[in-house]
């Protein structure tokens, strides 16, 4: 069972298994969404790090980032920090 914050609005994505999930073309991000959720994950890792190191205009581009991929794949967007 998925997480609510994951499951697509866009997709119905609920009751697919995991490879069906992961091959959904995603037109407006060019990528599916096994791909999405790989970028997602990345950009989080990055997030936390140009936090880290005070880079915060790199953090603002990141958390568009972030938006843009949550709102393609779907995802409900939530406030980041």
């Amino acid at each position: 069972m998925l997480k609510p914050s994951s499951i697509s609005e866009k997709f119905e994505t609920e009751y697919m298994d995991s490879y069906e999930r992961n091959d959904i073309y995603i037109p407006e991000l060019g990528m599916t969404m096994g791909s999405a959720w790989g970028s997602l994950k990345k950009t989080w890792v990055q997030l936390k790090l140009a936090y880290r190191n005070g880079d915060f205009s790199r953090v603002e581009l990141l958390k568009e980032r972030i938006h843009l991929l949550r709102e393609g794949m779907g995802l409900p967007n939530e406030e980041l920090y």
